[in-house]
């Protein structure tokens, strides 16, 4: 999915910065089942409170749905179905490279990671 942009105005550089990992499920024609693919988007947030940044997340979240015919005619919809995690991010000072995101994975999950989709 591409990403859209969500307004800032209200966003003061005195807050703090939040990673968001986002998961959306995608359907077709209606039909949400296992085999469909999943998207997960890690998102940096700056909000006063966890409170503000989860709710900025779902704002973020809900914007990003969308829908679409593929090549076959079917309506592809990618619908926002949870946030998996919000992480405070301490001291954070961008200097060209900066950690957002992290976690441990187990054996399976990295294999099933590294797994490309078949075309």
């Amino acid at each position: 999915m591409k990403s859209k942009n969500i307004e800032q105005s209200s966003i003061k550089p005195d807050q703090n910065y939040y990673s968001a990992s986002i998961f959306f499920r995608s359907s077709i024609n209606g039909d949400s089942d296992n085999s469909n693919i999943w998207e997960e988007q890690i998102v940096l947030l700056q909000a006063a409170s966890e409170e503000q940044a989860l709710k900025l997340a779902e704002r973020y979240a809900v914007e990003q749905e969308s829908s679409y015919k593929n090549v076959e005619g079917h309506t592809v919809a990618w619908a926002f179905f949870t946030i998996e995690r919000l992480i405070r991010i301490d001291d954070f000072n961008f200097s060209g490279v900066t950690e957002v995101f992290s976690r441990f994975l187990k054996y399976g999950e990295v294999q099933s990671l590294l797994q490309p989709f078949d075309d």
